[in-house]
């Protein structure tokens, strides 16, 4: 009987010992490895005509809008007809004006020429004939380059692109100079972003930045910063990054609206996950484990990103506790839950 007592007790002894060394706290690890993180800032704007390549068609004529030939967003080719307006009753009476003086002034200089021929005439005479006629000439020849003339003015684009805007209609009376319509580049468009002040002040000149269509997320163009502002809008309170966007054959298109992404710096360092990282009053730090036991390493964060973490103070390949951490103490035992990246 003392015998079997015995046997219990030592049994029951073992069995405490046993518990007492192993492992009391469950973990998750993984190896950390170098990787390169980028900071970003994302922002929404609205496609736009570049306004370096905006160009205004003008009425070089007062009159009444004839035709309207295309729409706001029409795409055009070079020399197309865009609008067509008809002289006024004024604009007539001075282009005919100025052809009767050119005809009477053609007239003299022949009629100079046979009297000069004759003797009848001097050659100052002459001088002065073949001088009103060089100028009524030019006259004429300056109205027809601007467009004046007894019939239609038609508005023609200078280059391929899209109508931005258009300001006339059908049958409406314009001065000479108005406004009719702008022509911009098809291809050459910009972007605003707006910021906020932290993250404007950590943009960089020509700054990359990735930029997708809200409604068309698989269709990706890079670009970089433009300028940007030295002031908050007043509005919104944001400032404005200006982003050049080229357009290809499938757009996008003025009007649309784009997500950027502005890669605010660049970070090649040690990863962890965000869950790794803890805080005290000491600082940042992580817990590695070596030989079944966590230890406390300080460490400095560098960037974050995503669910990552750069940081300074570990080397690639250290083994870090990812779940289970907050119930660690510098020297704790612990159990590694999976074989997976233990590193134990």
């Amino acid at each position: 009987m003392k015998l079997f007592r015995l046997a219990c007790v030592s049994f029951l002894l073992a069995a405490a010992c046993s518990a007492l060394a192993a492992p009391t706290t469950a973990v998750k690890v993984e190896k950390v490895r170098k990787q390169t993180l980028q900071d970003t800032a994302t922002a929404y704007g609205q496609l736009a005509p570049s306004p370096s390549g905006v160009e205004w068609l003008s009425a070089a004529q007062g009159g009444r809008v004839a035709a309207v030939l295309v729409t706001r967003g029409s795409r055009v080719k070079k020399g197309e007809a865009l609008v067509k307006i008809m002289a006024t009753p004024q604009t007539q009476a001075n282009y005919q004006s100025a052809l009767s003086a050119l005809a009477s002034a053609r007239s003299k200089l022949a009629q100079t020429r046979r009297l000069e021929k004759g003797g009848l005439a001097t050659r100052a005479d002459l001088a002065s004939a073949k001088s009103a006629f060089d100028s009524a000439r030019a006259r004429v020849d300056a109205l027809k380059a601007e467009g004046v003339g007894p019939h239609a003015q038609t508005l023609k684009a200078a280059h391929a692109g899209v109508v931005t805007q258009l300001k006339v209609s059908r049958g409406e009376w314009v001065s000479a100079g108005a406004r009719i319509a702008s022509l911009a580049p098809r291809n050459a468009l910009w972007v605003r972003f707006g910021l906020t002040p932290e993250q404007a002040a950590a943009v960089k000149p020509h700054a990359a930045v990735t930029i997708t269509p809200v409604f068309n997320t698989g269709h990706e163009l890079k670009s970089h910063v433009m300028t940007v502002d030295a002031q908050a809008d007043a509005a919104t309170g944001l400032i404005d990054a200006e982003v050049p966007v080229t357009a290809g054959k499938n757009g996008p298109f003025t009007g649309e609206w784009v997500t950027g992404t502005i890669t605010l710096h660049t970070v090649k360092a040690v990863t962890v996950k965000r869950s790794a990282v803890l805080k005290d009053s000491k600082g940042y730090y992580v817990f590695l484990v070596r030989h079944g036991t966590a230890h406390r390493v300080a460490v400095k964060p560098l960037i974050r990103t995503g669910g990552l973490v750069g940081v300074k103070g570990l080397t690639a390949g250290d083994t870090v506790v990812i779940q289970g951490n907050f119930e660690l103490s510098d020297g704790s035992a612990v159990r590694i839950e999976g074989k997976k990246g233990s590193g134990s």
